[in-house]
């Protein structure tokens, strides 16, 4: 049978009454308008398959989707409709799945290519996927494939009614069962009324919300598909005919509710609702999640309240529950232990959902700082980071920190790009640091990441917290701490003893700063030299980037956007003017510990944390 036969040939099968014409092309005795091969003499008007083709010039003569020419290759019969099933190469794959899967079914070497999640739009200009008739016609157009019946007349004793049936197949080799969604309508002219049935043979159909979908279940493996189509032609001269415009394949996206909608990605827009694909407005949106916001990809959570609103993530999956707001699909650090998953998913004694991390109460995970493995003064994080090998020492340079927080006169402009409850979504905030007086500055950056105020001095060692806004008397507290030192190793920590003035226990236990990667990044179209810190002050129990000769950048959900330095002043030149007394507070510039030892004791590092997440569950 042909896959694709004249408009010509077709119209005169399916008009009636036909018109009377003298024209024998072929000369065969029998006119054109009633010759089943025109071109080609055949006065028997042999039609094996009664499909109005005569076998003469029927290139599939009994109608089972392979050609003539196919099935003499293959070792097949030309006259058995029932063939199609034979497996030339014996690899457990029939011929026509084969050929409809684009593999040899003569090699047993060559076998079907696996694909999942289908998505295939049907037309003139559509991806090849191949689809053969058993039964019927199948005419492709610029936007979808019409599959038409030739009418005949059914036996007087039956109905009098014309009537047809045929089936057009296609094939399938999904590695695991995948849910079928063809987007196929049954046109009907309005002056006509039919019963009609359309069936997937074999299989159950799914109940679906929109009648325009058909969907089904099918498993695994190499699957031929068969759909069938019937009609009855009650009254009227017009017969009914298929549209099918799209084949989506893939898992239902609401899986934990008790009802499904049996639509899959791409085509259900409104994955966690039950849904049609009805789109009123035209935006992109089922009508059944249409919020009048953006969606902007397209997992039916509006772009406010996704908490990645760019990546399609319907079930909004997070990690870690204190940061739902920043979802797995687009973190890059679940477990937020200051390693990118891509790293550590990579490393057999790493896991990037946080199964490597000390459990504590109310937040569940805890940063493992401490763990230098190789005690070379670097901890196993930076130099994971870094790409050295945290088993084998290596040697280290020392940074200055102050060159990554500026103090002067500067503005800075931060944005949210996830919806938090605060800041909002994508909305702009200034926040500063300014001089208050001589040798004391404000810092209002970190507020905007839900941190308190702080005020800076320049000490002998480097910058120093000078006071804080306490969040619980709303006073500020006196603080007078190393925080930004001139030296630190590469990967290392800073730590101090908790200072005489400090009256707020739990805001002062054993300070810390340690070191977590370094590098370069892009921002505003140029290179810039960066570190990522945490810190005992950073009570969001996160780690924050900070850029060199910039300032506070963020972190991978809300950050700088733009800043300006109306004035700077020179940290190291205020140092070197102090009196050796006006130095205040221990620095302590010391390798991370690694199996227990080293300067900094994992005890500090565990009773820091439970103070802070203690602080932290109290605010909430």
């Amino acid at each position: 049978m042909s896959r694709v036969i004249s408009l010509t040939i077709l119209l005169s099968l399916l008009s009636s009454p036909f018109v009377l014409s003298d024209t024998d092309s072929d000369g065969d005795l029998i006119w054109d308008v009633t010759d089943n091969c025109p071109d080609i003499a055949n006065a028997e008007q042999q039609d094996y398959d009664s499909d109005g083709e005569g076998d003469a010039c029927d290139s599939d003569i009994d109608n089972d989707g392979l050609t003539n020419e196919e099935e003499d290759n293959f070792g097949a019969d030309s006259y058995n409709s029932n063939d199609y099933v034979m497996d030339s190469d014996s690899d457990g794959v029939s011929n026509l799945i084969e050929v409809l899967l684009q593999s040899d079914p003569m090699s047993a070497a060559s076998t079907p290519e696996t694909k999942d999640n289908l998505d295939v739009k049907f037309g003139s200009t559509a991806q090849s996927f191949l689809m053969v008739s058993q039964g019927g016609v199948l005419i492709t157009n610029d936007n979808d494939v019409d599959f038409f019946l030739p009418p005949y007349e059914l036996e007087e004793d039956y109905s009098s009614n014309p009537s047809a049936n045929g089936r057009f197949v296609f094939a399938t080799n999904f590695t695991e069962t995948q849910i079928i969604n063809l987007l196929i309508t049954i046109e009907t002219a309005p002056d006509t009324v039919a019963i009609t049935e359309l069936s997937i043979d074999g299989e159950t159909l799914l109940p679906t919300y929109d009648p325009s979908v058909t969907a089904v279940l099918i498993t695994d493996g190499p699957r031929l598909i068969s759909v069938s189509f019937s009609y009855e032609l009650v009254d009227g001269e017009t017969p009914p005919y298929l549209s099918v415009k799209r084949l989506v394949s893939g898992q239902d996206t609401e899986p934990y509710y008790d009802e499904l909608d049996n639509l899959v990605a791409p085509l259900d827009t409104c994955p966690m609702v039950q849904s049609g694909l009805t789109d009123s407005d035209g935006d992109g949106l089922q009508d059944e999640c249409d919020y009048d916001d953006a969606d902007s990809d397209s997992d039916g959570v509006p772009d406010g309240g996704d908490n990645c609103p760019n990546v399609y993530n319907p079930l909004q999956e997070a990690l870690i529950e204190d940061y739902d707001f920043f979802g797995d699909a687009c973190n890059p650090d679940d477990d937020f232990d200051g390693i990118p998953d891509s790293i550590e998913d990579q490393l057999d004694y790493r896991d990037s959902r946080g199964g490597d991390l000390i459990p504590l109460p109310w937040s569940g995970f805890m940063y493992d700082f401490g763990l230098d493995s190789d005690n070379d003064g670097a901890h196993d994080i930076y130099e994971i980071n870094t790409g050295t090998d945290p088993f084998t020492p290596d040697e280290f340079n020392t940074v200055s920190l102050v060159d990554y927080l500026p103090l002067g006169e500067i503005t800075y402009t931060y944005r949210s790009n996830y919806p938090t409850i605060l800041p909002e979504y994508l909305v702009e905030y200034n926040e500063t640091v300014s001089s208050e007086n001589e040798n004391k500055y404000k810092d209002s950056t970190l507020t905007y990441f839900g941190e308190p105020s702080m005020t800076y001095s320049v000490g002998k060692n480097g910058i120093y917290f000078h006071s804080v806004d306490n969040p619980y008397t709303r006073e500020v507290e006196i603080i007078d701490m190393p925080h930004f030192p001139f030296e630190i190793q590469e990967g290392g920590m800073v730590s101090t003893d908790r200072p005489e003035g400090c009256t707020i226990e739990e805001d002062c236990v054993h300070h810390w700063l340690v070191m977590l990667d370094k590098g370069t990044m892009e921002f505003q179209g140029e290179l810039h030299e960066y570190v990522t810190l945490a810190s005992r002050a950073f009570s969001q129990n996160v780690y924050y980037i900070y850029l060199k000769d910039i300032g506070l950048y963020g972190t991978h959900y809300m950050n700088l956007v733009d800043y300006k330095i109306n004035s700077r002043v020179d940290v190291e030149a205020i140092a070197a003017a102090l009196p050796d007394e006006e130095q205040t507070g221990t620095t302590e510039p010391e390798a991370s510990s690694g199996n227990g030892g080293g300067a900094v004791n994992l005890f500090w590092l565990v009773l820091a944390y439970l103070s802070l997440l203690a602080r932290r569950r109290s605010t909430v």
